[in-house]
């Protein structure tokens, strides 16, 4: 205890009438054994930052729509509670995330059954830029579980990624 006392006394000096920047300074360098300056580096730098988030965060929803993509309709639902969306409807698919414009939004199907791979049909993708939208369509054509993975690029380097299942009946 008498370390940490010892400590606390250097800081003293903060709250006499009588204190000036420099005292302040000298009471700063005794205490933390380190110069004011570097503290001032480090929050300029922890300022910088906070523009750009060390986690940005990325989420994808979708929902289904009929073939024209005129009407919003209702998911059937499995035993897990898995939505199941049936084939020849659409889906609108929407990014909501935190990135700072300006990004690109990358769009990658995954087709992963046997009817894809009959076909050679294994994916596409489409890439978007910033000022066209966060939202991308796409048609239920095959049966199965397949992916829809969502890049966000900015300066050519992901920033978010998420996939996401879709299962087609």
């Amino acid at each position: 205890m008498d370390y940490l006392d010892d400590k606390l006394s250097y800081l003293a000096v903060l709250f006499e009438d009588e204190c000036t920047v420099e005292k302040g300074k000298k009471a700063w360098k005794k205490f933390f054994n380190h110069d004011i300056g570097l503290l001032k580096k480090f929050l300029n730098l922890l300022q910088q930052k906070a523009q750009y988030p060390l986690a940005n965060v990325l989420d994808v929803r979708y929902e289904l729509y009929n073939q024209t993509k005129s009407t919003k309709l209702t998911y059937r639902t499995n035993r897990k509670n898995e939505r199941l969306s049936p084939k020849r409807c659409s889906l609108l698919f929407e990014a909501v995330h935190n990135v700072p414009a300006p990004y690109e939004i990358v769009w990658k199907v995954n087709n992963k059954s046997d009817e894809e791979q009959d076909i050679n049909d294994l994916g596409h993708s489409t890439k978007y830029q910033y000022y066209e939208g966060s939202f991308h369509w796409e048609g239920t054509v095959y049966k199965g579980i397949h992916s829809m993975t969502v890049r966000i690029v900015k300066n050519r380097n992901v920033v978010a990624k998420k996939e996401v299942l879709v299962t087609i009946i």
